[in-house]
């Protein structure tokens, strides 16, 4: 993950929630009320009472330096490199007796807790950070023990932390998991820590030449909090304030039509998948305003993208991301550090985007394409000598081959993520829904349920429910620029609208 010193001050909720069901009388009715988020749980059959563990996510804002911006890399195979651009999601946790708060970004991609040791040299330099995100001091926790000193992750952009494995107390919407092992980041170059919900087997360790242990989602169900290693996301729209993360369990009141198993792959050395990895057969657009359409894959040009809520932004193929920006209307400058580079007005030219994948078809509006750019002084960004506002383009050209469908994909898709079946269900997502239909999954291949999503669910009142049914608002691309062609030439004259070092980049939904 990136990480940044400065913050805006500007937080949103996404509320989490952990369920199972315990067997009680046939004759108890139990519902349980999620009223940090307005989002009320259904009363469940009389022959089951829900155990329900909910808490807050905090999606932050923030904005990137241009050093931050040239560094933005995806992950990596095996040191898994989180990126993040500008909205962030963080889980509030408490590790230790008595609980220390703290918050950490959930991460689909990687498999370690870790946190900050307040007393690093790090957080000792940056501790109006640090105090931000929170850190754990090991001398005040009665239930922490140490375990080794193997914990070790290291990122393509240079930043690292490393220190000591330890089991301590994991506080999680007022429940407990008892002796969770996390990395404590004694020596480390960034103030932010993970909460990685990936595959036990991928946990740091594992590069130390020791063999997996035991991760959340693992613990989770040993401790009986869920039954099987499943949870699905919900992230919402670009705009919201308020997803969903279940564990345990599927909301069909966030999801349209049925949700479609997709087997994961294997990656070279791998016996059996470890990595949310999937195939993408097509991508295709549509314009609602001008007309057109195409195919931007040949006929048999499915690739391999991971689904990694840890990285904010979509890479594919130099072939397929140089299409989808110039079917946008973006343009590449090497003075906006090679990153895509938008007209922000074409939110509104009714593009939108069909991601395909076997027996399933994902819509992504441009609109959650499209991320404000801002300057060192957090204003709007323009081209210029014009009055053009400068956005970026959150699709990105992977000249290494890796593949990775980030927050800007996820954020217009329902995905479970089942680690004991080794498969992802996708579905396209309802925006801003304001009701829940929560059902379990149950252990067993045919663990996740049946159901149509809910067809037409309560959404608030700002609610854009067309974007579900990939049809944007109907406002004329030359409504929002009478000149197409204006944009991208001043995004070649006006290179110093943003000055050194001021570009604030592409704001990627979730995890920073």
């Amino acid at each position: 993950m990136k990480f940044n010193t400065e913050r805006v001050a500007m937080t949103e909720s996404l509320s989490l929630i952990v369920l199972g069901l315990s067997a009680v009388s046939a004759m108890t009715t139990v519902s349980v009320p999620i009223t940090a988020n307005g989002i009320e749980r259904r009363s469940p059959e009389p022959t089951a009472a829900p155990k329900a563990i909910s808490f807050k996510l905090d999606r932050v804002k923030r904005a990137l330096t241009e050093e931050k911006v040239q560094k933005l890399r995806k992950r990596g195979t095996v040191m898994q490199d989180v990126d993040n651009a500008d909205y962030l999601y963080y889980a509030n946790i408490t590790i230790g007796t008595p609980p220390q708060p703290m918050r950490l970004h959930v991460d689909t991609g990687s498999s370690d807790v870790w946190v900050q040791n307040s007393n690093s040299a790090w957080c000792l330099k940056q501790e109006q950070n640090c105090n931000i995100t929170g850190t754990f001091d090991p001398t005040d926790s009665k239930t922490y023990k140490k375990l080794n000193n193997d914990f070790a992750i290291n990122y393509v952009d240079r930043e690292y932390a490393k220190g000591e494995y330890g089991t301590d107390v994991f506080g999680i919407g007022g429940k407990s998991v008892k002796g969770l092992q996390f990395g404590l980041a004694n020596d480390v170059n960034s103030t932010e820590g993970i909460m990685g919900l990936g595959f036990p087997e991928n946990v740091a360790q594992v590069g130390k030449g020791k063999g997996p242990y035991d991760n959340l989602p693992v613990l989770m169900v040993k401790q009986g909090l869920i039954n099987t290693r499943a949870y699905s996301l919900w992230l919402n729209d670009l705009d919201a304030d308020q997803g969903e993360l279940l564990f345990g369990a599927i909301d069909a009141a966030k999801f349209k039509g049925k949700l479609v198993k997709l087997p994961l792959n294997s990656r070279s050395g791998e016996n059996s998948p470890l990595h949310f990895d999937v195939n993408l057969t097509d991508i295709s657009y549509t314009k609602s305003q001008k007309g057109g359409s195409g195919s931007l894959f040949g006929a048999s040009d499915a690739i391999n993208v991971f689904l990694d809520s840890g990285t904010s932004l979509i890479y594919l193929p130099v072939p397929m991301a140089t299409r989808m920006q110039q079917v946008a209307g973006a343009i590449v400058d090497p003075v906006y550090s090679d990153q895509p580079i938008i007209d922000c007005r074409q939110r509104k030219s009714g593009l939108v985007y069909e991601f395909k994948f076997n027996g399933v078809t994902i819509p992504v509006p441009i609109d959650e394409l499209i991320i404000d750019a801002v300057t060192n002084t957090g204003e709007p960004a323009y081209f210029m000598n014009t009055q053009i506002p400068l956005c970026y383009f959150g699709v990105i050209a992977s000249a290494e081959g890796n593949n990775v469908l980030g927050d800007t994909f996820l954020r217009s898709a329902y995905v479970v993520y089942d680690l004991d079946n080794k498969l992802v269900a996708l579905a396209p997502t309802h925006y801003n829904v304001t009701e829940s239909d929560i059902l379990e999954i149950k252990p067993g291949k045919d663990g996740i349920p049946d159901v149509e999503g809910k067809k037409s669910p309560k959404t608030t009142s700002s609610s854009n429910e067309s974007k579900t049914s990939g049809s944007p608002e109907e406002t004329s691309s030359e409504g929002a620029n009478s000149n197409p062609d204006e944009s991208a030439a001043a995004g070649k004259d006006g290179r110093w609208s943003l000055l050194a070092g001021a570009i604030a980049i592409m704001s990627t939904v979730l995890l920073i």
